[in-house]
């Protein structure tokens, strides 16, 4: 299992990764890019994402709801959040 859990991740880009199941809580991530990501079962509770991209990303809306933050952000749906 991937623990990124409390890390710093800036202008950071994930393609095509398998990242389901990572640890991701409290996690502050400002300008990334999940990019043909699967991020199902991972944990974001307390994540903090800002100016971040997941159009193409593979992760569950209830999932992106535990985020604390999803500031300027792109979901997948397309939604830019605000």
């Amino acid at each position: 299992m991937i623990d990124l859990s409390d890390a710093l991740l800036y202008n950071v880009s994930f393609v095509n990764s398998d990242v389901r199941n990572a640890n991701l809580s409290s996690t502050k991530c400002d300008h990334g890019r999940f990019t043909n990501v699967t991020l199902h079962g991972a944990a974001l509770k307390n994540a903090s994402f800002h100016h971040s991209n997941f159009l193409t990303s593979r992760v569950n809306v209830n999932q992106l709801e535990e985020a604390y933050d999803l500031y300027r952000s792109t979901l997948p749906n397309g939604t830019l959040v605000k």
